[in-house]
């Protein structure tokens, strides 16, 4: 599943019994759900999450996904202040392209999280 272009950043993943490993990790706002890689998931023995998931939904384009397992995922981020914080929860499990990153937060994890993205204008340092 190609999901498309996306902002992504850098965390660390906590896996079972080792440290924790550096994590590409995509932020998009667009995104009604998160989505992990189901090989990354079963490389790592993440936790599978047992409770009722969605098993199939539909995207932009009217293109349908299937689900395929539902897995807790532990993750760490430090923000622009180099405040590190630690989050968990329960993350789709779909087949991704080799491009994508193994893990992609949604607009409503996102906001819970505190992640606010805006876009500047050239004036004060944004894209040129």
């Amino acid at each position: 599943m190609r999901i498309g272009s996306y902002l992504r950043t850098m965390g660390k993943i906590k896996v079972l019994d080792s440290d924790s490993e550096d994590v590409e990790i995509a932020l998009d706002t667009c995104a009604e759900i998160d989505t992990i890689d189901i090989e990354f998931a079963k490389q790592r023995c993440l936790k599978p999450y047992v409770k009722e998931y969605p098993r199939l939904w539909q995207s932009a384009g009217n293109v349908r996904h299937q689900a395929r397992g539902a897995y807790w995922a532990t993750w760490r981020m430090t923000d622009h202040r180099g405040v590190t914080r630690t989050y968990r929860r329960p993350f789709l499990a779909v087949e991704k392209g080799q491009d994508d990153t193994p893990l992609l937060l949604g607009e409503r994890t996102l906001g819970e999280i505190g992640v606010n993205i805006t876009l500047r204008p050239r004036e004060i340092g944004g894209n040129r």
